[in-house]
């Protein structure tokens, strides 16, 4: 199961309204730098 953080409002509105075109993308690269293992935490950029 993986674990959310939630999105205040505010930013959710900001979203909708820019509407990203581009998908987001998993820093593989960074998480590795960090030393982050496993799926428990994914950063996106």
């Amino acid at each position: 199961q993986e674990k959310t953080i939630p999105i205040p409002n505010e930013l959710r509105e900001i979203y909708a309204k820019t509407y990203r075109p581009t998908p987001l993308h998993r820093a593989l690269g960074l998480e590795r730098e960090l030393g982050i293992e496993g799926d428990d935490i994914k950063i996106f950029y």
